[in-house]
């Protein structure tokens, strides 16, 4: 439910064709530089800077995007579209979300990584 297989089928297939494993240490670079940019979009939130939480929304969007965390990027699409808005009450709201959604994602790829390394 948190996260596509087909995503991240796709990343053990590239892995597969050209003999190097490259889905961990994806996983590492997501799973250590989100919380950068969850905190560099509460910054924003709270300057009202909306340019920067836009960004930093569009940031997370296209990042979860990439290992398939479907509800992840569909709350992070919503925090951009307030941000772009200037709705500071739903952007806040969003970005809680967002990150409970990013809790759940780092355990799946975790597990992932478990998997991986087994």
């Amino acid at each position: 439910d948190v996260l596509d297989e087909k995503a991240i089928a796709g990343f053990r297939e590239m892995e597969a064709e050209s003999g190097q494993s490259i889905l961990a240490g994806l996983i590492e670079i997501f799973v250590s530089s989100t919380p950068g940019v969850f905190h560099e979009a509460r910054v924003a939130l709270e300057a009202g800077d909306h340019a920067r939480l836009n960004q930093a929304a569009h940031l997370l969007k296209g990042s979860c995007a990439n290992f398939g965390a479907e509800r992840m990027r569909a709350v992070c699409e919503r925090l951009e579209m307030a941000a772009r808005d200037a709705n500071l009450v739903d952007a806040r709201a969003l970005l809680d979300a967002a990150e409970h959604e990013f809790s759940a994602v780092r355990l799946a790829l975790d597990s992932e990584i478990s998997v991986l390394l087994s």
